[in-house]
């Protein structure tokens, strides 16, 4: 009656089997909370940089001293002095009312006055400038930046050459 024998199945006992599942699930939880962690003390760091850059923001003060457009030469110059401490890492131009929108990377560091030139082909369809919206932006972390839409200048009067 060889047919009839019981097979003996070896498997992993109930208790051990309870206590990798147990094991498994306490390393997953704890994988969960340390990435919980790192993660909002990333995003917490960030909210902070960029609540200070706004604040900083509200101490920003510049002047246009000058604005001087070449149509035949596509370039716009723009005397700008910048009265306060705060660094000005970079300013976005509206030109005539959005008809062209430049961003340009000059730094105008704190109680310092400079000319900004812009060379931009999308002036090649523009005759004149009757208008500049300066906007100034602050540098918050690494390759980010954030407008100080408040502090815009509006320049109406562009000298053509």
């Amino acid at each position: 009656m060889k047919g009839h024998q019981k097979k003996r199945r070896k498997g992993v006992s109930p208790l051990i089997a309870s206590v990798l599942l147990i094991g498994f699930t306490v390393t997953i939880t704890s994988l969960i909370i340390i990435w919980g962690r790192t993660f909002t003390a990333e995003r917490a760091d960030k909210e902070q940089a960029i609540s200070e850059a706004q604040l900083n923001c509200n101490n920003l003060d510049f002047t246009v001293t000058s604005a001087d457009y070449s149509s035949g030469a596509l370039t716009l110059s723009l005397g700008i002095k910048n009265k306060g401490m705060t660094t000005i890492d970079s300013f976005v131009f509206r030109i005539n009312e959005g008809a062209a929108v430049i961003e340009s990377g000059e730094k105008v560091e704190g109680i310092q006055e400079k000319t900004v030139g812009i060379e931009d082909a999308s002036f090649s369809g523009i005759p004149s400038i009757s208008q500049v919206e300066i906007i100034p932006k602050i540098r918050v972390a690494r390759n980010y930046y954030i407008p100080c839409s408040t502090k815009s200048r509006v320049v109406d009067k562009v000298a053509s050459a």
